[in-house]
């Protein structure tokens, strides 16, 4: 006769405790929030510029930057967090699709929102449009 009401307050018990751990694992997985932003630097180059913060970020976090291609994201550049934020460059060719993924060892902390850049080539060349330095030579008077 005490077999029953007692199984069902342990039913109740465990299902209230796994509801209490699903609600306290996804507000932490929620609380990790990445952000992106992306630009051409100088104007006119094929240099682009990723910036962007994980809050809150562990001490030895990570950040992977991928691009959208044929066939899934591909890494674009990497690289590690100071004081939650990053700051990094690559070069690129064409439109760029582009996302931040933040890892603490190989646990992912979160993905950022997707991010478009266009890289436009510059008719003019120089040093500050991303083209070679113009050779200066000297003539002996």
């Amino acid at each position: 006769m005490g077999v029953g009401p007692r199984l069902h307050l342990a039913t109740a018990i465990a299902l209230v405790c796994l509801a209490l751990l699903a609600v306290a694992s996804g507000a932490s997985a929620a609380a990790t929030q990445v952000s992106l932003s992306a630009r051409v630097k100088p104007a006119g180059s094929d240099r682009v510029l990723v910036m962007g913060r994980v809050t809150p970020a562990p001490r030895a976090a990570r950040v992977e930057v991928q691009a959208k291609r044929a066939g899934g994201w591909r890494r674009f550049v990497s690289g590690r967090l100071r004081h939650g934020a990053f700051k990094l460059s690559h070069r690129a060719a064409a439109t760029l699709v582009l996302r931040a993924r933040a890892f603490a060892g190989r646990r992912l902390l979160g993905i950022s929102p997707v991010r478009t850049v266009k890289i436009r080539k510059s008719a003019a060349r120089g040093p500050g449009n991303g083209g070679p330095i113009p050779r200066v030579s000297r003539r002996r008077a």
